[in-house]
């Protein structure tokens, strides 16, 4: 069985790739009280692929997984390295430093990050 996706709104624009399951959590922490800032908070903080984020997002890398791991480690893409998503469309392109990095979207897929500020 796959999973269904569903769009969240985000401030700075929407990021897919929330599994449906995501919605029925965000539903229970409105019934308990918490606002949206603290929702977004909270899922700002669970790592999801980089073809979820949107042009411009500032993110820092969770984890580096799949056969291409080793070499995207060489090339820089590592944990904790801050990363912003320059275009992300049927390739992705990122900027890692002064270096922009073109990738397939099936490796990206598993490169999981998480949104950070500047």
């Amino acid at each position: 069985m796959g999973l269904q996706f569903s769009w969240i709104h985000k401030k700075d624009g929407f990021r897919a790739g929330y599994p449906q399951n995501m919605e029925h959590l965000i539903d229970l922490l409105f019934i308990f009280g918490l606002n949206l800032y603290y929702i977004n908070f909270l899922i700002d903080m669970i790592p999801a692929p980089l073809t979820t984020y949107c042009d411009g997002c500032l993110l820092k890398i969770h984890s580096v997984c799949g056969s291409s791991q080793k070499r995207l480690r060489e090339m820089g893409l590592r944990e904790g390295a801050c990363v912003k998503m320059v275009k992300n469309s049927e390739d992705l392109i990122v900027r890692l430093d002064t270096c922009r990095i073109g990738l397939c979207r099936d490796i990206a897929t598993n490169i999981l990050a998480i949104p950070t500020s500047a």
